[in-house]
């Protein structure tokens, strides 16, 4: 079981999915049984900022919900070069697809800032695919969107310049993880760059310029969008 890897973790406590307040579209169509399934069979942990949750190649045994927290979801390459597939704020599962399938994770997931884990065992989970329709539809529909984002992701890092790229992620932080045109970046710029498929120094020469044309304010991790309608210009036009 994957729980005995972390075993040296504090297991916060066992779910208890009926109170929680940061239940995910999917389980909030559950009914109190299936609740209390879903509940016995998971539990929280809390995990630090930079601790790793799973490592790519290591046994899968559980789906990974993100009650709070944001983590990166991250994959080596070939040659041993990181690349970060996505920046995921909860309440939210990790790319289910990849659980569903094989037991055997594909990528490695990292807190960025101090996240709580729900680790849900996988036959519990495949068991509530299998008998609640509703559940199932919303669990399709959280595999779609993710598998968009991938599909948009790649299109972007292909086609668009790192200006682009670039832009889109600063959007993306804004938009979607903190709804705040002011926020702290939560990655390096070294990470900035595996996100976007970059380097640091291109990552740094481009921010050097949003700053220096007014598009955006910097200070240290501290990033504000003075000119969002320019940023996302240059986001479409890549």
């Amino acid at each position: 079981m994957y729980l005995t890897i972390i075993a040296m973790k504090q297991i916060i406590h066992e779910n208890q999915c009926k109170e929680c307040n940061e239940k995910s579209c999917a389980v909030s169509v559950l009914d109190d049984e299936e609740l209390d399934l879903i509940s016995k069979n998971s539990s929280q942990v809390k995990f630090q900022k930079n601790e790793m949750i799973f490592k790519q190649n290591s046994p899968s045994s559980h789906i990974i919900f993100v009650k709070n927290g944001i983590v990166k979801e991250h994959m080596t390459g070939p040659h041993k070069k990181e690349q970060i597939l996505k920046i995921v704020k909860g309440p939210a599962f990790l790319r289910i697809s990849s659980k569903l399938k094989y037991n055997i994770n594909s990528y490695s997931a990292t807190a960025i800032i101090d996240s709580v884990i729900c680790f849900i065992d996988i036959n519990v989970f495949k068991e509530l695919l299998y008998h609640n329709s509703k559940f199932s539809y919303e669990i399709l529909i959280s595999v779609c969107e993710d598998g968009l984002y991938c599909f948009n992701k790649f299109l972007n890092q292909t086609q668009k310049q790192v200006h682009g790229r670039l832009a889109e992620a600063i959007l993306y932080f804004s938009n979607h993880i903190y709804k705040d045109k002011d926020f702290i970046l939560p990655v390096s710029k070294s990470e900035l760059a595996d996100l976007i498929g970059s380097t640091r120094e291109s990552v740094t020469r481009a921010l050097f310029t949003f700053k220096r044309e007014d598009i955006i304010g910097i200070n240290g991790k501290t990033v504000e969008l003075k000119n969002k309608k320019k940023l996302e210009q240059i986001s479409r036009n890549g």
